[in-house]
């Protein structure tokens, strides 16, 4: 008889070394986010903003 089932581990072992999609799509949002936001800001401060 074989056993089919994979072996039970604790919680913090299941998750670990494992990022959700949420967590990834929050950090590239939010990476995004700065990104726009310096330069804006740069566009702003030097006196290039597109007319």
């Amino acid at each position: 008889m074989t056993n089919e089932r994979p072996p039970h581990l604790p919680p913090e072992k299941a998750r670990a070394g494992r990022i959700s999609g949420r967590v990834v799509t929050v950090l590239v949002a939010g990476f995004v986010l700065v990104v726009l936001l310096l330069g804006g800001a740069w566009l702003y401060w030097s006196g290039t903003t597109p007319k």
